[in-house]
């Protein structure tokens, strides 16, 4: 491990099946943690084939990011 760097503990709290956009797999929501932010706690939502569609703070800081469009190249 290399001092300073990722230190992220993550544990599944719920897999969900998708409705859009067509041809995703299921989507994967984590709670997420690091000792390099004490008392910070964040919710991600994964989905297959795409990646990081939200992600918010629940314990710390006032966080949110959110996926808002998805452009697939021809």
């Amino acid at each position: 491990m290399y001092k300073g760097h990722a230190k992220d503990h993550f544990k599944v709290i719920g897999i969900f099946d998708t409705v859009a956009p067509p041809g995703t797999r299921s989507a994967v929501l984590t709670q997420e943690a690091t000792s390099l932010e004490p008392g910070k706690v964040d919710r991600k939502l994964y989905v297959g084939g795409i990646g990081t569609v939200l992600e918010q703070t629940e314990k710390g800081s006032n966080e949110r990011n959110e996926l808002v469009a998805v452009t697939r190249g021809a």
